[in-house]
């Protein structure tokens, strides 16, 4: 007959009579260690996404393209005026001889004369090539110079003559089209200039009296609506530019840098890093660190950017008037004049949008 063997239940020993290698002991942090335990993890993950993220040789390939695109963008404006400046050559400019048959006009001598219709043609402003090219030529070789217009060979000839009563008159003579004469009306404003200054001077006026005819009248602009603007186009075209290019900025960094973002919290789910990372700090945490140190890695690539745009930009006034002179574009003056505080709150925008898709 077997025996049953019955085995009494081990008594529940509280956990003061276990002796001090047998308790288990369970850290809770709460109040403020809690808070400081949660800022040191989330101190120690962004620093790891830092780091980790600057010193990838895909970053800094990146951010070197990058800078060297921004670079050379800056220049664009100065790079073609300076084409635009090298390609005018003298063979472009309009040929204009003129042929005095009318004598003494207002006054001038032959070299007088030239002088001013070059500078009634061509203004007064010097640096890249005048427009029109003036030479002057005696009434022998009238018929020359008209089979040179016929044949294309010079572009414009100027006849100065009078009427029978002693006015001056003027004949255009060119091959270019009738419906497509880009050159009629400065020589029809040169023609009414030269006809008002010789009848002037036949009328004995003195040259004060003269230069008083041709004085532009005093105009005083007043306007009435507010909303009115008065900048040059050079200025609101400068200011559309800066608006586009912040929005355009705005939008890649926040869609290409928070893509990183997430991209960075997906890439370690199948390493032992991650691991480690969740048995030391709370999905919070992670998160949060996540976001703050590759954003902090993403705004340092961007503040390099702006930077080395902002001193391309600077340098565009200086590198024009030393190439340019006077003809320097104002485009790229305005670019440069914007205000620190646009610029602020152009960084400001940015990271709130970041935070916010991110």
């Amino acid at each position: 007959m077997s025996k049953k063997t019955v085995v009494p239940p081990e008594r529940e020993t509280p956990a003061q009579d276990l002796p001090e290698q047998g308790r288990t002991s369970v850290a809770v942090s709460s109040g403020g260690a809690a808070t400081l335990h949660t800022w040191r993890n989330i101190r120690l993950i962004i620093g790891r996404e830092y780091t980790n993220r600057i010193t990838q040789r895909s970053f800094i390939i990146t951010s070197i393209i990058l800078l060297v695109i921004v670079f050379l963008a800056a220049f664009i404006p100065t790079i073609v005026q300076f084409v635009q400046h090298i390609t005018a050559s003298p063979g472009s400019q309009t040929q204009v001889v003129v042929v005095n048959d009318a004598g003494s006009i207002a006054g001038l001598n032959e070299a007088a004369l030239t002088s001013y219709i070059s500078s009634e043609l061509n203004g007064t402003t010097a640096g890249s090539p005048a427009p029109y090219a003036i030479t002057s030529q005696p009434a022998a070789r009238l018929r020359n110079l008209q089979s040179q217009v016929k044949n294309g060979k010079l572009d414009i000839l100027l006849v100065l003559d009078r009427s029978p009563q002693g006015n001056l008159q003027l004949l255009y003579d060119t091959d270019a089209d009738p419906n497509n004469n880009s050159n009629l009306t400065s020589i029809q404003t040169l023609a009414q200039q030269l006809s008002v200054l010789d009848t002037a001077h036949r009328l004995g006026l003195t040259p004060s009296q003269i230069r008083s005819l041709f004085a532009p009248p005093s105009l005083t602009m007043a306007y009435t609506q507010q909303g009115q603007s008065t900048r040059p186009v050079s200025e609101i075209i400068a200011g559309f530019v800066l608006a586009y290019a912040g929005a355009l900025l705005i939008v890649i960094f926040v869609s290409v840098y928070a893509n990183i973002v997430a991209a960075g919290v997906a890439e370690e789910k199948s390493s032992r890093i991650m691991e480690i990372l969740v048995n030391a700090a709370t999905p919070f945490q992670l998160l949060v660190g996540k976001i703050v140190g590759i954003g902090a890695a993403c705004l340092t690539q961007m503040t390099c950017l702006v930077v080395v745009g902002i001193g391309a930009l600077l340098l565009q006034t200086p590198l024009q008037a030393a190439l340019f002179g006077a003809n320097a574009g104002g485009f790229s003056q305005y670019l440069t004049d914007v205000s620190i505080p646009f610029y602020l709150l152009f960084l400001i925008y940015i990271l709130l949008a970041f935070f916010l898709y991110a």
